[in-house]
């Protein structure tokens, strides 16, 4: 057990740091041109609902799979299989065929060949998105044996997967648009592949004895997935918006917000890290004894968010030293590195409740479950999109879009924490501190 502990947020981390190796080596390979726009808007839809769903959507298969003390049983897998596969294939084939309206919604920015260019990349990702939403039943399966390293490794899985495969296509036509559309694919080839060898003999006889004998998609879980997907696209929406706004800024602005962000999640995701080491277990074990969250709880989150606006502070003060010492390198010239540490230092500021946000979430995720945050993520959207209505109409800019994401991220942060201080009054008075 404890060595699953560990290996839960070594594996986070060594995603986190191949994630971020992945925006290293495409600022290096593309600065901020054009066909590295035109791919930020088209892998945006899918890799939200196919990174964002995984962790909500394996929390709804596995009680669904363990229905009994029995455990898992053939009926129950292949319903799960057949409803995941049903859901994937649906979304992926919805996707591809609304490409022109997406790239109308999402890029209105981009018109005449980067429209075209648009519409052909999106299609690909949204195969991409198919391989790995079709590795989701198998994580519910590994997850529901007990298994950590598929669930825990998917980010490290796909920025890998990514990576290799755009050296692949590096190869094959350079620096252009396929190598990306390769990539994309190649990440979720690699996902669903690593799982499907994960499972095992076993477990991929299992799976397809339980299709064979329950085909039917199982609709009260459709409705939980589907209700899990509705929440992902809410929760990132914010950042689509951004996305759109910005293809009708200056040249390199998509691309320049992108990099920034990238920066800025990677040093929430670090801290969130240490949260679901110091933090997390506690609250989860209150929790789960119905004991609401403590204060000594409160003090860790507290302090957590308190190192994160220093830390944001520390990092919007040299922007620029940073971001060239990150993405200095290739194509990302001195033009990029200006362009995204002005968006960074605002970005920045912004660390603490990025961070206070990530936290709560999965405090509320153990309690109040996805349809929570489904409302919840709905009205950050609202707040995000009022926020940058107003900014822009102050003639902002660019700036808009990163003072919006303080605004949004601030007012989710203070609903959860409101959230779970009115739930605690439903459980027994809990111990003070834990």
């Amino acid at each position: 057990m404890r060595r699953q502990a560990l290996l839960v947020p070594l594996l986070s981390l060594l995603g986190l740091v191949m994630g971020f190796g992945r925006e290293i080596v495409l600022a290096a390979l593309y600065g901020t041109s054009a066909e590295i726009e035109v791919f930020r808007i088209a892998f945006g839809l899918p890799m939200v609902l196919a990174d964002g769903a995984a962790v909500s959507v394996v929390s709804v298969l596995v009680p669904f799979l363990v229905a009994s003390r029995a455990g898992m049983s053939a009926p129950r897998v292949g319903a799960a299989g057949t409803t995941m596969a049903a859901m994937a294939c649906a979304l992926g084939l919805i996707g591809v065929l609304t490409m022109p309206w997406q790239a109308t919604l999402l890029g209105p920015g981009f018109t005449g060949p980067a429209r075209d260019d648009l519409i052909l990349l999106g299609r690909i990702c949204w195969a991409g998105f198919v391989l790995v939403t079709l590795s989701l039943p198998l994580r519910g399966v590994l997850a529901a044996r007990g298994a950590v390293w598929p669930n825990a490794g998917l980010q490290l899985m796909r920025s890998g997967g990514f990576v290799g495969a755009l050296l692949l296509g590096l190869l094959a036509w350079g620096t252009g648009l396929w190598a990306l559309a390769l990539a994309a694919l190649g990440s979720g080839a690699g996902v669903l592949a690593i799982h499907i060898a994960a499972l095992g003999g076993r477990g991929r006889r299992m799976l397809g004895a339980g299709i064979a004998r329950c085909w039917q998609v199982d609709r009260t879980l459709a409705a939980a997935l589907g209700s899990v997907m509705v929440a992902q696209i809410l929760l990132a929406g914010g950042r689509l918006l951004d996305r759109a706004v910005a293809s009708g800024l200056e040249q390199g602005t998509v691309a320049a917000l992108e990099f920034s962000y990238g920066l800025l999640m990677a040093m929430a995701a670090l801290m969130g890290t240490t949260a679901s080491l110091f933090v997390a277990p506690y609250v989860t074990r209150a929790l789960r004894e119905g004991q609401g969250i403590a204060r000594g709880a409160w003090l860790r989150v507290a302090a957590l968010t308190g190192a994160a606006a220093v830390g944001g502070l520390l990092t919007a003060a040299m922007a620029l030293p940073l971001v060239q010492a990150v993405f200095g390198y290739g194509a990302f010239d001195a033009d990029d590195a200006a362009l995204t540490a002005g968006l960074f230092r605002i970005h920045a500021l912004g660390l603490a409740p990025v961070v206070a946000a990530l936290v709560l979430t999965q405090f509320v995720l153990i309690l109040g479950g996805p349809r929570t945050i489904l409302w919840i993520a709905g009205g950050k959207l609202a707040l995000k999109a009022a926020a940058l209505f107003a900014l822009l109409s102050l003639g902002l800019g660019a700036d808009a879009l990163t003072l919006s994401l303080i605004v949004a991220e601030t007012g989710m942060a203070l609903v959860l924490a409101g959230y779970l201080v009115r739930q605690r009054a439903s459980f027994a008075p809990a111990r003070e501190g834990v």
